[in-house]
């Protein structure tokens, strides 16, 4: 039986769920269990809606996950009402076990039957507490709390109604904190990471030798020589600007028209390509600011000859937020950086 649907499988999911959920309950039902099917439907559509999509897969902290966070948020009902949640669920990991169907990557199932057991004995407490709620069931937590059913829709849009006009009291600083969380927890499921097989050493080593981000940096800590003083901001001055500029060939102009007239670099700031190099070679920590000076680190002239090495400096200075995209005077500039074994480019649109 599978166990995993694409999300947008909805057809094939829904089959899926309704077999294994009757299977289940005759399985059960042949033990003398009682039991909730909702409380499986939701295990499936926690296990389904999730970054791997794996149903069958479970381990102590997906456990928890569930009992202590998933169903408190989305299950509109009183812990009174929830109450055989925990209990299925052991029963239904047990079923998953006895017929094989359980994922082989999980945990064995008496840390599954533990971590049962523990979020148990919280689970009363979590279904609850209003913090825990999700959106949609703090209002039908609180229609049914003032003698609305919400499965009543034309009750439900009176009561709402209602609320709007002040009749009936709620925690609009709860559903703040409610709504905020909702956005941040929407991950999805992962995009399919496919088999790689990474070259030889020696190859990766000949490829970062030619990697343009390695000859700059390079050449750039060879040009620092002995130090280079800096303005009083910390940026280089525009003379060694410019003249870096054709040194490493940063693709950054010098001069561009506009309205009819030339317009020249004025500062540092409008080069944003050699800017993101500086910062690069700064954070890759082959050069460092001294009293006003740009000086090479001496201790990291193995990292400079070690091509590999210190392409690896550089591409881990890159996801740091702001590196890459740059302001300035007429021009905006992101950095689409496709950093494999070639360079670090900066697209500019001006």
């Amino acid at each position: 039986m599978r166990t995993y649907y694409d999300e947008d499988d909805y057809e094939g999911y829904e089959a899926g769920q309704d077999l294994l959920v009757r299977r289940f309950t005759t399985w059960a039902a042949a033990q003398g269990r009682e039991i909730d099917p909702y409380a499986v439907i939701s295990a499936l559509q926690f296990r389904h809606t999730s970054i791997d999509g794996r149903l069958a897969y479970w381990t102590a902290a997906l456990v928890r996950d569930f009992l202590l966070s998933y169903v408190p948020r989305t299950l509109s009902a009183t812990a009174d009402d929830a109450l055989l949640v925990p209990g299925t669920l052991l029963l239904f990991l047990r079923y998953l076990h006895e017929t094989e169907l359980a994922d082989p990557m999980g945990e064995p199932f008496a840390d599954i039957e533990d971590a049962v057991a523990k979020a148990a004995s919280e689970f009363p407490a979590a279904m609850a507490d209003e913090r825990n709620f999700g959106v949609g069931k703090y209002w039908a937590m609180t229609a049914i709390r003032n003698g609305v059913d919400p499965a009543d829709s034309d009750a439900i849009n009176v009561f709402l109604a209602e609320v709007r006009e002040g009749k009936y009291p709620y925690d609009a600083g709860l559903l703040v904190d409610l709504a905020a969380r909702h956005v941040d927890e929407q991950d999805g499921r992962a995009l399919p990471q496919l088999p790689v097989s990474l070259p030889a050493e020696a190859e990766l080593v000949d490829a970062a030798e030619r990697s343009s981000l390695v000859v700059k940096l390079r050449k750039f800590v060879e040009w620092v020589g002995d130090g280079r003083a800096l303005t009083g901001t910390g940026t280089l001055k525009l003379a060694d600007a410019r003249e870096l500029v054709s040194l490493l060939d940063t693709g950054d102009r010098l001069e561009w028209e506009l309205g009819g007239a030339v317009q020249r670099v004025r500062s540092t700031a409008d080069l944003p390509d050699l800017s993101i190099l500086f910062e690069i070679a700064k954070r890759a920590r082959v050069v460092r600011v001294v009293k006003g000076k740009l000086v090479r680190v001496a201790k990291a002239a193995p990292l400079v000859k070690n091509a590999l090495a210190l392409w690896a400096a550089a591409f881990d200075t890159l996801p740091e937020r702001g590196l890459l995209v740059k302001e300035g005077p007429g021009y905006a500039v992101f950095c689409s950086t496709t950093v494999s074994t070639s360079c670090c480019r900066t697209c500019s649109t001006r």
